[in-house]
């Protein structure tokens, strides 16, 4: 049996995404798109600062 638990990740009361833990020990983060396309998005990360070279396309990707 492949179970899963999902935490809802907010920055500044902005949906940011979930991150999924297996018990097989994965972990995914997935970005909500809302966040993905917002220029002034809060940052929850350097690299998914607007200003950082290439953020668009590392949110656009599951993290893994």
């Amino acid at each position: 049996m492949n179970t899963a638990q999902v935490l809802q990740l907010n920055l500044h009361q902005q949906l940011v995404g979930y991150i999924i833990g297996f018990h097989n020990g994965k972990n995914i983060v997935l970005f909500d798109q809302l966040f993905r396309d917002n220029p002034y998005r809060p940052t929850l990360s350097l690299m998914t600062a607007p200003q950082f070279p290439h953020s668009e396309q590392l949110l656009k990707k599951d993290w893994v």
